[in-house]
This record gives structure tokens, C-alpha cells and sequence, in this order.
């Protein structure tokens, strides 16, 4: 399988994935959870990534045992520094995303999401900015996490889009890079902005269950435990 996915002979393994339970005897037998991941790296057609998870759906959880990448971070890996995604690889990340959620926030061994990676790539069309929204939309977590060279996402992206322009960008270029950067500001914002209003709600729900345990006279020791199980509001009778 492995040398299919080499020389991308991509009908050579549509014909093996024919025979469904003979190719998850080879995955069951061989323990060959790196199917996916293989097919990720060498960028398989979107329907053999559909055709390789409805066969077995735990290998959208493995990982590469030395970058720590998941299928969805080997497929949002960029291929160049001028090179797009291309729209079939648009959908595979979107799909493997969609299925494995968890995986949208996980980071590789140097600290980068799929979303970091995703950033990476040239952004010069409309359905790698659609790409760069879904899938922060779907792990939006992610948009503020930092790699292990403390930077976001998009920070990445601005970075990538300047050493990426070997010429002047073309006017649709700028559009889509513009499109592309305002949504991660404007969502990175938000979200940071979710996480303070969360944090403000509980640590105001704490202090009125700590009063009103106070009140009524609960001995020290257990109002700070009751305080941190109960949900009281702060009208104190």
C-alpha cells in the first residue's frame, strides 16, 4: 500500500479498497495504522480518503511517531512556499476535521495545529480562505494556541504570505489574503474574548456561593469545597 501511495497510483488503490474486507484484514492483521497518514502525506484523492475512513475510522486517531501529526496535520501540511491547496485537498482537510474533531486542536512536535500548518500554504483563492474559516470554526481553540516559536496562527499566515511572494501579488491575490487575515483577527479576538466572559462568570458564581455559605454559617473548610460544587447566585437570604 505503501508504494501505491508513493507513486500515487491512485486507481491501483481505488481497485484494493474494492475488496473492503480484505483491506481491513490487512489493517487488523498488520496493525497498519499508518494507512491514513500515508494517504495524507502523499495527498490522495478526496474519495479515497472518504473510502479509506468509512473502513476504519480509529485510523483518523493515529499519529506519525516522530513529528506527533495526525492525517488532518499531514493534509493541511503545505507543499510549497508558492504553492495553494488544491480544492480536492480543501475537502479532505474539511472532511477529516469534521470526523475527527479532537484534531483540530492538537498540536505536532513543534507545537503547530492544522491550523498553523493550514497558514502555511500561498493563499491566492477563494476556497483557501472558505478552508482557513471552516477549520477554525470547527477548532476554534486552536486560533490561539502558539507554537513552540510562541506564534498563532495568524501570525503564521502573515509571515507565510509575506516570504511566500516572490513577485508582486496580483490584485485577487491581496483580496483573498485580506479576506483571509481579517477573519482570523476578528475570530482570535472573540474567542479570547469568550474565554475572559467564562472565566469572569465563574469566578463571580464562586464568590457568591462562598458568601452565601458564609452567611449561613459553614464552617471554613467547607465552604471553600461546597463553593466549587454548587451554582448559587448572589442573592444572599
Amino acid at each position: 500500500l505503501q508504494k501505491f501511495m508513493e507513486n500515487k497510483e491512485w486507481d491501483v488503490l481505488r481497485t484494493k479498497l474494492d475488496d473492503f474486507c480484505g483491506f481491513k484484514k490487512v489493517i487488523q492483521s498488520n496493525a497498519e495504522d499508518q494507512v491514513l497518514l500515508l494517504a495524507c502525506k502523499y495527498k490522495a484523492p478526496f474519495d479515497l480518503i472518504k473510502r479509506i475512513v468509512a473502513i476504519e475510522p480509529n485510523l483518523l486517531q493515529a499519529k506519525d511517531t516522530e513529528s506527533i501529526r495526525t492525517p488532518l496535520h499531514l493534509m493541511c501540511l503545505n507543499a510549497g512556499a508558492n504553492i495553494s491547496i488544491s480544492k480536492d485537498i480543501a475537502q479532505s482537510i474539511i472532511f477529516l476535521a469534521s470526523e475527527f474533531v479532537q484534531a483540530a486542536t492538537m498540536k505536532d512536535s513543534e507545537g503547530m495545529t492544522p491550523l498553523h500548518l493550514l497558514c502555511l500554504n500561498a493563499c491566492n483563492a477563494s476556497h483557501v480562505v472558505s478552508t482557513i474559516k471552516e477549520l477554525s470554526m470547527i477548532g476554534p481553540a486552536a486560533l490561539t494556541f502558539e507554537n513552540n516559536k510562541n506564534e498563532t496562527p495568524m501570525e503564521v499566515f502573515l509571515m507565510s504570505q509575506m516570504q511566500s511572494s516572490e513577485q508582486w501579488p496580483t490584485i485577487d491575490e491581496i483580496v483573498h489574503q485580506n479576506d483571509a487575515v481579517t477573519f482570523l483577527q476578528k475570530k482570535t479576538a472573540e474567542y479570547r474574548r469568550g474565554i475572559k466572559a467564562i472565566a469572569r462568570r465563574e469566578m463571580y458564581r464562586l464568590t457568591c456561593r462562598m458568601q452565601e455559605l458564609y452567611v449561613r454559617g459553614a464552617p471554613c473548610g467547607a465552604i471553600a469545597i461546597s463553593a466549587t460544587r454548587g451554582s448559587g447566585a448572589c442573592g444572599i437570604s
